[in-house]
């Protein structure tokens, strides 16, 4: 009876607030609350544990969890729709144990800090619109959140998902991941196991405000791996400084890894995306691309301090640079003899418009077996082999004067010589706003209940 009595009926002035979902556009509203204490302390009729209150869960109910509370339990919500399950933000309560969504829509949580999973923290599978507001995910020996089966998962606010046995953040089985960090506190997505995002034939939207550090290689793995974006099996990505910067860091193999058909576009100071994009010191790559996979950079990113090269495209990939804003500095500076600031290889072309190629400890732009390279507008100063150099079998078109060109450059010049194209960098900005207006409700909802 106590149980049934903690089924309480919120006002519809409280609860007239929808949740309009960036991807379903429904208005679905909490018509009714569970109370959830799991310190046991709570008044009669509130639930000692989510699992307990989960049975009572229907279309439109809010799961409140005492703030501070701790609870100790494996959770699992499946095939229930337009279910919260939250604290009073910005405070937060802290589950000890997995939680599992499967089969289900329109589930928010919030303030909920998970540790101590024995796989992965997070799980996600066959489920659509799963909002994590200022959530963490740490410390866990898997996957600190991990999407599978077509799912449709949002990371917002801020958060930490850290110090997990494989990644921060999984996205895989043609799922979607949306990163909206539009707090000032950044999300932290480091000192993770194999990378700190896997995108795996699944899409990444990724829009700022984040850190994705120190990736580290697991025991006996080989290369790629430890990169803070792991892309395979024709995986997309879009990342962009709209709430805020992005630095990549420190990462044990590399900045980001594109593999099988995978693609990224990137970009920052931006009339609509004002933060840059940092890639710095990751070991010997900034951006390692392989086997017909496609780098775009809008602007605003810079590549510095890799050991081999700042970009490294590779077997039939591609590259494309715009904008003058692109900085890709002092890179190549071990002792691998194909150091570059950018490398090409393999068949692989790179198109390069207004960059600042500078103080790389090789040849700016390195062009090896039967690779291409359009270069133009770009500024190359300081580097250790020239501007542009070739091994013989790659073709050269700039607007490069020779005395620029390496001193064993041996780059092919085609007849007509002069710059082929000039292509358009019109992207369509994503659509963020909705879900922000979304986040903003649910916000002030959840701030302003107290029991």
């Amino acid at each position: 009876m106590a149980k049934m009595q903690a089924w309480k009926s919120i006002s519809g002035a409280i609860f007239a607030l929808c949740l309009c979902s960036q991807f379903t556009h429904a208005a679905n509203i909490y018509t009714s609350t569970l109370l959830v204490d799991c310190s046991g302390a709570g008044a009669p009729g509130w639930f000692t544990s989510i699992s307990d209150a989960l049975p009572f869960a229907t279309t439109g109910t809010y799961i409140f969890v005492k703030p501070g509370t701790t609870c100790h339990e494996d959770v699992f919500i499946d095939h229930l729709t337009t279910v919260a399950l939250t604290t009073s933000l910005p405070q937060t309560f802290n589950l000890v144990g997995r939680l599992a969504v499967g089969e289900s829509r329109a589930i928010y949580i919030g303030g909920m800090n998970q540790t101590g999973s024995g796989s992965d923290g997070i799980n996600v599978s066959h489920s659509d619109d799963v909002i994590f507001d200022s959530c963490s995910s740490s410390s866990n020996p898997g996957n600190g959140i991990a999407a599978a089966g077509s799912s449709t998962v949002s990371v917002e606010g801020s958060g930490v998902y850290n110090f997990n046995g494989r990644s921060g953040l999984f996205a895989g089985e043609n799922s979607t991941l949306w990163i909206f960090a539009w707090n000032s506190t950044p999300i932290d997505i480091s000192n993770n196991v194999v990378s700190a995002i896997s995108v795996d034939r699944s899409v990444l939207v990724h829009l700022g405000n984040t850190t994705m550090n120190n990736s580290q290689l697991a025991t006996g793995a080989t290369f790629p791996s430890a990169f803070a974006i792991d892309e395979r099996g024709g995986a997309k990505a879009e990342l962009f400084g709209i709430f805020g910067p992005i630095m990549i860091a420190s990462n044990q193999g590399g900045g980001i890894s594109l593999m099988e058909t995978s693609e990224i576009s990137m970009g920052g100071s931006l009339s609509w995306a004002p933060y840059p994009v940092t890639i710095q010191g990751n070991g010997p790559f900034g951006v390692y691309e392989e086997f017909t996979s496609q780098l775009t950079l809008f602007g605003g990113v810079q590549i510095f301090d890799h050991s081999t090269a700042g970009i490294d495209i590779y077997g039939n990939s591609q590259a494309a640079i715009y904008n003058g804003t692109n900085q890709i500095m002092h890179n190549g500076f071990g002792l691998d003899p194909g150091r570059a600031g950018i490398r090409v290889d393999g068949g692989s072309q790179a198109y390069i418009r207004m960059a600042n190629i500078a103080q790389n400890g090789g040849p700016g732009v390195l062009g090896l077996v039967n690779s291409s390279l359009d270069i133009a507008g770009s500024n190359f100063n300081s580097n250790a082999g020239g501007a542009v150099a070739c091994d013989g079998s790659s073709v050269l078109i700039a607007d490069l004067p020779s005395g620029l060109l390496g001193s064993s450059n041996n780059c092919k010049i085609p007849s007509f010589s002069g710059v082929r194209r000039t292509l358009s960098t019109t992207f369509s900005v994503p659509d963020w706003k909705r879900q922000k207006a979304a986040a903003d409700k649910m916000r002030v909802l959840a701030s302003t209940l107290h029991f």
